[in-house]
């Protein structure tokens, strides 16, 4: 059982005090601040899953994953969604897709050997595990490209940049152009690549966890 860090926990905490706070300045300030209070509890959710996971036997996070995960999640939501990044930093959205590919590959390779038998796992070849662990993070990838469809469909939100600022005539004769000047076709492809390009960085990565998880006696699935 790998030791906890209490950065996660404090940080769970960190965001449900902030919630709180986003609560209170919603009733004094305006309802906006109900949609960053509402992020800040997601956000206190998804920071204990590795520990529910592990709980229930799931799968183990190793500590250095989990790091990254805790921080991917202050980058996308406290600072991404609260503070306003994504509309400061035109490709601060960019950015964590490309993490995100990191991310996702990491967590597909752990996955991957949790779900296999310890046994078999000594077994099977290294670019096997890779290979999955890629794809699984180019499916993540893509059930957030539709999670963002769904949202902007539903709410009529601008998660894929599809609402552009230009007037309608100069927008209407663009499209009529191209279809590769739709904005939300451009961020969406450049989110995927972005991705992709991630998970193909990790694969130096993810070669040193099999290695380090196959080394020295009792090694086995668990990375």
């Amino acid at each position: 059982m790998t030791k906890r860090n209490p950065i996660h926990l404090v940080a769970a905490f960190f965001f449900v005090f902030w919630g709180i706070g986003e609560l209170v300045a919603g009733r004094l300030l305006g309802a906006s601040h109900y949609l960053n209070a509402l992020a800040s509890f997601v956000a206190a959710g998804l920071l204990r899953l590795p520990d529910l996971f592990a709980r229930i036997g799931f799968m183990q996070v190793p500590p250095s994953v989990h790091l990254l995960y805790t921080v991917y999640i202050f980058l996308s939501i406290f600072f991404g969604s609260i503070l306003g990044f994504y509309t400061l930093f035109s490709h601060w959205d960019t950015f964590l897709h490309f993490l995100s590919g990191i991310l996702f590959s990491l967590v597909g390779l752990i996955l991957f050997f949790s779900i296999q038998d310890k046994e078999l796992s000594r077994q099977i070849r290294p670019a096997v595990a890779i290979l999955f662990a890629l794809f699984f993070s180019a499916a993540c990838g893509l059930v957030w490209e539709i999670y963002e469809f769904t949202i902007d469909s539903l709410v009529g939100m601008n998660m894929q940049r599809w609402q552009s600022k230009l007037p309608a005539t100069q927008w209407l004769a663009m499209q009529n152009h191209s279809n590769r000047s739709n904005p939300g076709l451009i961020d969406t492809m450049w989110d995927l690549l972005a991705t992709a390009l991630g998970s193909l960085v990790s694969i130096p990565l993810l070669g040193y966890m099999i290695r380090k998880s196959r080394s020295g006696p009792g090694a086995g699935a668990r990375l």
